[in-house]
């Protein structure tokens, strides 16, 4: 009888270490590539306040400042004229994608 339980339990213990030792050797998956969310489309209509061509930057009365495309120089716009900006919001960085006058 003695011998019977001690078989048993060497069986359950050798499954049991098996098991594992499997679970720890086999092979990691790569981790997925991590997604970057895409940027969120606004609109936003209001009077410009600041055209910051060296930081390359837009402020409007509303308070927010919005990153302007390097190529772009908004020559045509003035601060107090009233514009409607649509923008893209990624991870908290507004940028501009198309102005016009309002």
């Amino acid at each position: 009888m003695k011998l019977s339980v001690l078989s048993a339990s060497l069986v359950a213990l050798s499954l049991l270490t098996g098991a594992s030792f499997a679970a720890t050797t086999t092979p990691m998956k790569a981790a997925p590539a991590a997604t970057t969310a895409p940027a969120e489309t606004h609109v936003v209509t209001s009077m410009i306040k600041l055209i910051d061509l060296k930081m390359h930057q837009l402020t409007l009365d509303d308070g927010k400042t919005f990153v302007l495309p390097k190529s772009w120089t908004l020559h045509g716009y003035k601060p107090g004229e009233k514009v409607k900006v649509i923008y893209h919001d990624h991870m908290g960085t507004m940028t501009v994608t198309k102005i016009s006058k309002a």
